[in-house]
């Protein structure tokens, strides 16, 4: 979020999702294409659960709902020379905001 490398940033937006599609999409048999059947929302969207460790010490973790806003903090701990997060299992988002 601020332009610079994981290592010298301090503020990191991390976004974990799979399997994303409207309601009623009108997928093709092979997948591929839904052509302009885009179905209708609310979208849904499969949550991933991962560790996610960035370099550097006095990084703290946040879980984020669809406007940006904190709704938990997730725990860290040391992992080498960096900061371990486990993002998706208490707390499921699609986003994550890691800042230090």
């Amino acid at each position: 979020l601020d332009g610079k490398a994981i290592s010298d940033s301090s503020k990191v937006l991390v976004s974990l999702a799979a399997r994303v599609e409207n309601q009623n999409m009108g997928w093709n048999a092979n997948r591929t294409s839904v052509g302009n059947q885009w179905g209708t929302g609310p979208t849904v969207a499969e949550i991933v659960k991962a560790t996610l460790t960035v370099p550097g010490t006095g990084w703290k973790a946040q879980a984020l709902v669809g406007r940006g806003s904190p709704v938990a903090e997730i725990s860290g701990r040391p992992e080498g020379s960096g900061t371990a997060f486990r993002l998706g299992d208490k707390n499921p988002s699609l986003w994550f905001l890691i800042t230090r």
